[in-house]
């Protein structure tokens, strides 16, 4: 996974999965999601906005942070691998179960993503 320290380039990569409760369409990622609860969402850009490294962060946001990050990270490499493929995201989503388990499994085999990757949390 990425080294990136800065706070606001994990932020913006995060952003997008941190609330959701499924937060890939894409890729089946296991774990407890919204990563943030309703009651946190307030605290944590709170803390976001005012920190420039993550180990600047209170831990629980690091943690959720990392976690957001690594969904991100994850799912636009395999938007990419899509896109090399010539697989449409649509096209991708109009797959049977099999045939886009096999898709998802030939990429991560390929960059040797090991599936314990799909565990987040």
């Amino acid at each position: 996974m990425s080294r990136e320290r800065n706070v606001s380039i994990l932020a913006s990569r995060a952003a997008p999965y941190m609330t959701k409760t499924k937060p890939s369409l894409l890729i089946p990622f296991n774990g407890e999601f919204p990563i943030l609860k309703n009651y946190e969402i307030s605290d944590y850009n709170e803390a976001v906005q005012g920190t420039e490294i993550i180990d600047e962060l209170p831990k629980e946001f690091q943690t959720a942070l990392m976690r957001g990050n690594q969904i991100g990270l994850m799912v636009g490499w395999f938007r990419d691998y899509l896109e090399n493929e010539s697989i449409g995201e649509e096209e991708f989503m109009k797959l049977s179960n099999s045939e886009k388990s096999s898709i998802l499994i030939k990429w991560m085999e390929k960059e040797r993503i090991p599936m314990s990757k799909l565990n987040i949390g």
